[in-house]
């Protein structure tokens, strides 16, 4: 498929926020929006079980069993204390029920939407412990006919990154890769820059700072190599599409978009 079309398809609303898709919930089993989550490329899974995540009061709540095993989370709960504790390396998260406050490590802070019981299943609000946790949030309107969230370890490529391909760009059929569709490979021209401000001959930590931490490294001790960023993953597929940006001792020399 030609890159511009898959893009056309694909990028639509990309600013609305959850609030706007909150009608919905019907209660159902279908859920109002997918979320797909991960700690690791390897076991990014969709949360669709039962129960499944719903929009609660404007917010994505998920049962936090499903979320911990997705994230990796340890959980426990204190009888005696009716509290919930999430747990990940340094980190500890505690919070009761219909309580607006939590604890993380020995600070307390204001959750806003507190967690929920519904149906013998306690829900938590997505973004509050993803954000916690250090987790990347992004948020498709329509992703394969429902709205969808990520919450990944790693950044996301968005349609905006696509943006003037054909000005910024030129297309090539010279490169192989080991993932994505060959046929559609877009090169950095020489004084351009991607649609986030990197050009060639930027340092390694200034793409960083742009696009956070990659989905892919392959780097020596010099930072010569190559990372890649995906765009929108779908859980137990390879990458499709996406950046990949390669450096010679930390400096800048070639982006790739695929």
């Amino acid at each position: 498929m030609n890159k511009t079309l898959f893009i056309l398809l694909v990028v639509i609303g990309i600013t609305v926020t959850v609030t706007s898709i909150a009608d919905g919930a019907d209660g159902s089993n279908i859920p109002a929006i997918q979320v797909i989550a991960g700690s690791t490329p390897q076991n990014t899974v969709y949360l669709d079980q039962h129960p499944v995540p719903e929009i609660i009061d404007g917010s994505v709540f998920v049962p936090v069993r499903q979320l911990s095993d997705a994230l990796t989370l340890t959980l426990s709960w204190n009888e005696e204390k009716q509290t919930i504790s999430l747990n990940k390396s340094e980190t500890v998260l505690t919070f009761a029920l219909t309580d607006k406050e939590a604890t993380v490590n020995s600070g307390i802070v204001n959750i806003g939407n507190p967690p929920v019981n519904k149906d013998g299943y306690t829900y938590v609000p997505l973004r509050f412990v993803a954000e916690v946790f250090h987790f990347y949030i992004h948020f498709e309107k329509d992703f394969q006919g429902q709205p969808t969230v990520w919450i990944t370890p790693y950044s996301l490529i968005t349609a905006k990154d696509y943006t003037d391909l054909t000005d910024s760009y030129s297309k090539t059929r010279d490169i192989t890769l080991d993932y994505g569709w060959q046929s559609d490979l877009y090169i950095l021209n020489e004084k351009e820059q991607t649609f986030r401000g990197i050009g060639l001959g930027d340092t390694f930590n200034q793409v960083l700072q742009s696009y956070g931490v990659p989905f892919q490294q392959d780097l020596q001790e010099n930072k010569s190599g190559t990372i890649m960023y995906p765009y929108l993953p779908i859980p137990f597929s390879e990458p499709s599409a996406g950046m990949l940006f390669t450096f010679d001792r930390g400096t800048l020399v070639q982006v790739l978009i695929f």
